[in-house]
């Protein structure tokens, strides 16, 4: 490690955006470092463990963040690994609509313009489906690979659900089902670490392979802790402050990329003020930390009291169903995800009897529903001295409660007496969806970001994780991530 090397790019973070910048830079010639937290996730028996995954939570981040308004702390939904939350996502990467990149009326409210169109990301969007290898059937996506089939299990509800007039859709999965490929059939995605790497992830797919040509490196165990600024130029920072081996060290680089997580990032520039800006670097808006959005999120469980398990041969998340409030626009998504640990994912009382959970587990289809919560400014990020807080209080969730009551009796009408329904809006789990903290935007005076995702205030540090969304969508996030890195990493190559 040259520590007095100079890099043309330094990325800060290896998750769904900041790997998706590093692969657009091929080609270009610069010298790029990437910085992590933490280290690769080893391949070990405790991948697909529930107990290491879902009860001690191995592979995430100790640290926890304060919850203002229930006033307690919370353990968080971040991944300190190469790879970052991709290790453990469900490997379903939707795009958003054409209309989420518009202005609408939500049930509740307005959900602001991108300063982008749909189709500017259009390209990139194709691009990420490509490299994920994302398997999908639309007559409007030209996906590379075919969706995947339904199983003799899946396909008489997907049956029942059409004949009652509901539009299901295969979910666009990135698994490595090729021929020769590593996935194989199974209930230990969502949640999981794949031990056999089947799962498409940033670590896998993207990073490895970068790593094996000479213009890229990687230094794991490196903690950003501020950005530094120029002593006679504020608007452009000198290098990247980390801790490493219980060592503080600086970086420089003449272009930065910031992609820790729609938390983590806003979090690094509060902690890195400055006379210029003492509220928080790149803050003059003032928005920095603000309009903090996730989805709100419904769980459901369809069980069938049969003698025999099923799913056993079916891939998690297979199909989803798009529900719209106005005009079409998609504004609930219905998933199906399978199977999973209820001893662990439940909560009581089923917690609290493991072996009436265990003999459930295969015979209940889990299934989740989940809309966009709208941006407000009192909705934030917060850091003191000691701990990291987290303020937010839900909206928009009347639609989606409405619609939750309808997927319950169809849920029956597909041969699952029993359905249970647990409400998730407010809780935790939201985390996962985190995004808005640092929106793009064409004016200084409303977003942190410009269009290209460069700070405002900033002439040479971009941010390339779900901070920059103006609105959170009701699909998964993760595929506008990527697609948004590999625009980002794309405009830093043309410098």
């Amino acid at each position: 490690m040259d520590w007095n090397q100079e890099y043309d790019v330094i990325i800060i973070g290896t998750g769904a955006g900041g790997s998706a910048v590093g692969w657009a830079l091929q080609g270009s010639g610069k010298s790029v470092l990437f910085l992590e937290t933490g280290d690769f996730i080893p391949q070990e028996a405790d991948n697909w463990s529930p107990e290491a995954n879902f009860k001690s939570k191995k592979y995430y981040e100790r640290a926890p963040w304060f919850d203002v308004d229930s006033n307690s702390f919370f353990q968080t939904q971040e991944v300190p690994a190469v790879g970052g939350k991709t290790k453990v996502w469900g490997n379903a990467l939707s795009r958003f609509t054409p209309e989420t990149f518009d202005a609408y009326e939500e049930a509740e409210g307005l959900s602001p313009a991108w300063p982008i169109s749909y189709e500017i990301l259009r390209p990139f969007y194709e691009q990420a489906e490509q490299l994920y290898k994302v398997h999908g059937d639309s007559p409007e996506i030209p996906y590379a690979y075919p969706g995947l089939p339904y199983d003799s299990e899946i396909r008489p509800i997907v049956n029942t659900w059409e004949q009652l007039g509901f539009p299901v859709k295969k979910l666009p999965l990135a698994l490595d089902v090729r021929e020769q490929g590593r996935c194989t059939p199974c209930q230990r995605c969502v949640g999981y670490v794949c031990k056999v790497h089947g799962k498409c992830d940033a670590d896998v797919t993207v990073m490895r392979p970068l790593l094996e040509k000479k213009d890229f490196q990687l230094l794991t165990g490196a903690t950003a802790k501020r950005l530094i600024p120029f002593e006679n130029k504020a608007d452009r920072i000198d290098s990247v402050e980390i801790q490493w081996q219980g060592q503080t060290r600086q970086l420089k680089a003449k272009q930065i990329v910031v992609s820790c997580g729609a938390v983590n990032s806003s979090l690094l520039f509060m902690k890195s003020k400055s006379k210029t800006f003492p509220e928080g670097l790149a803050n003059s808006s003032g928005l920095l930390g603000k309009n903090l959005m996730f989805h709100n999120i419904i769980g459901l469980g369809g069980i069938r009291l049969t003698h025999r398990p099923f799913l056993a041969q079916s891939y998690q998340k297979l199909f989803q169903i798009d529900f719209p409030v106005n005009q079409g626009k998609a504004n609930v998504n219905f998933q199906a995800i399978g199977a999973a640990p209820l001893e662990h994912v439940a909560g009581p009382p089923l917690s609290w009897m493991p072996h009436i959970a265990r003999f459930l587990n295969k015979r209940t289809l889990l299934m989740t529903m989940h809309n966009e919560d709208l941006p407000k400014t009192g909705n934030c990020v917060r850091y003191t001295e000691d701990r990291v807080e987290i303020q937010h209080e839900p909206n928009n969730d009347q639609y989606l409660l409405e619609k939750a009551t309808v997927m319950k009796s169809a849920i029956r009408k597909a041969g699952f007496p029993i359905v249970v329904m647990q409400n998730l809006i407010g809780s935790k789990l939201k985390m996962a969806y985190a995004s808005g903290t640092m929106r793009f935007g064409n004016s200084p005076n409303d977003s942190v970001l410009d269009s290209n995702c460069r700070c405002h205030d900033l002439e040479n540090v971009y941010v390339a994780d779900s901070s920059f969304f103006p609105s959170a969508g009701s699909h998964n996030i993760g595929l506008t991530v990527i697609a948004n890195g590999l625009r980002v990493g794309s405009h830093l190559k043309s410098l």
